[in-house]
C-alpha cells in the first residue's frame, strides 16, 4: 500500500511545476560614473590646488558649471540595483496576479568650485554608496 506522501508526490510535483513556470523574477545592477575612492582631503589645497591639477587627479567632470566669477565641477558615481517579482497566470487570463518590485539608488558627488584664476575655492563630497541598503 502506497504511503499518503507517496499518493501526493505526483500532485505536489505538478504544483510545484506550475509555480515554477508562473512565476518570474529579475535582479539588475548598474553603475554609473567614475568610482570616488579614497578622500580628497589630501588632494585638493583651497588656493593652491588648480582645475588641471583636478582633471589630473580625478579626470574630467560628470558635470561642468560655469559660475559668476568661476567654475564648478561635478564628479558622480551612481549605483542602483533593482528587484522584481511577478506570478502570471499564462493560459486563462494572461495577465499578472502579483507583482512587486523594488530599486535602491545610492550616490557619492563630489562638487569643486574654482575662482576665475582656476585656483580652488571651495569643495564638499557627499558619500552614500556604502552606505547601508534602506
Amino acid at each position: 500500500m502506497r504511503s499518503e506522501v507517496g499518493r501526493r508526490a505526483p500532485a505536489l510535483v505538478l504544483v510545484a511545476g506550475l509555480g515554477a513556470l508562473l512565476a518570474g523574477c529579475t535582479v539588475g545592477y548598474e553603475h554609473v560614473g567614475n568610482s570616488l575612492r579614497g578622500v580628497p582631503h589630501d588632494d585638493i589645497v583651497r588656493g593652491v590646488t588648480t582645475r588641471a591639477d583636478v582633471l589630473r587627479i580625478f579626470g574630467p567632470p560628470d558635470r561642468l558649471i560655469r559660475e559668476p566669477g568661476g567654475y564648478a565641477y561635478i564628479y558622480e558615481s551612481r549605483f542602483t540595483e533593482s528587484r522584481s517579482l511577478t506570478v502570471r497566470e499564462p493560459v486563462l487570463l494572461r495577465t499578472d496576479l502579483y507583482s512587486w518590485s523594488e530599486t535602491d539608488e545610492r550616490s557619492d558627488r563630489l562638487l569643486i568650485t574654482f575662482d576665475e584664476s582656476g585656483r580652488v575655492l571651495e569643495w564638499g563630497i557627499r558619500r552614500g554608496i556604502d552606505e547601508p541598503r534602506r
